[in-house]
């Protein structure tokens, strides 16, 4: 009971100060005159907004003129020549002259360990290319004398050797080109003797029996 006199005298105050500020007067309503806008044409709108338009563009343009311009590359004419370059012509590698080759000879005559009196015939056997000759060469071995011929096509050769250079003489046969020699023949000796030939062996006496 206490509780409810409570809320009742303050909801009893609270309504007396809204009655005497006039919080439950209806408030008297203003009336409020509206003012009509002029009504501008359609045409005439149109035209002020391309106005506007024209007036932004002209601004703009003027505004990117006076900024500072931009270089644009201009590219260079080519200019070709006129006059024709040299032409280079390539040096052949040289030529490699094959070696030139030959076979050695084979010695005839005189044999191996022959006896020979006076005009010695050398013989021998084998074969030549174009430009290539032989040539005998013999040398007494105990005096070194040598004889030899001169350049020669054939395979013969014949020459008289002096008498006093008897004994042994040893001999070959070369084969040159252009005077470079090529190949040449194994060497082989015979016995020299001028007058081997003319002497008789003496006759042995014959052997007289023993009697005893």
């Amino acid at each position: 009971m206490k509780g409810y006199l409570e809320i009742s005298s303050t909801l009893w105050v609270s309504l007396l100060l809204i009655t005497s500020v006039g919080g439950c007067t209806n408030p008297t309503p203003t009336s409020v005159t509206a003012t009509s806008a002029p009504t501008i044409p359609f045409e005439a709108q149109v035209a002020t907004a391309v106005a506007a338009t024209q007036t932004f563009q002209a601004s703009v343009a003027g505004t990117l003129a006076a900024a500072t311009p931009t270089p644009v590359w201009t590219p260079t004419p080519t200019r070709w020549l006129t006059t024709p370059m040299s032409t280079i012509t390539p040096t052949p590698p040289p030529q490699v002259t094959p070696v030139p080759r030959a076979n050695p000879p084979e010695l005839f005559s005189p044999a191996q360990g022959s006896r020979v009196e006076k005009t010695v015939a050398f013989q021998w056997h084998g074969s030549l290319s174009v430009g290539q000759s032989y040539k005998v060469i013999a040398h007494h071995v105990d005096s070194g004398y040598v004889r030899e011929s001169a350049l020669l096509t054939g395979q013969a050769w014949e020459t008289d050797l002096p008498c006093d250079k008897f004994s042994e003489w040893r001999w070959k046969v070369y084969i040159f080109q252009a005077g470079e020699q090529l190949a040449s023949s194994s060497e082989q000796f015979f016995w020299f003797c001028c007058f081997c030939g003319q002497l008789v062996p003496p006759v042995p006496p014959k052997s007289t029996p023993i009697y005893p």
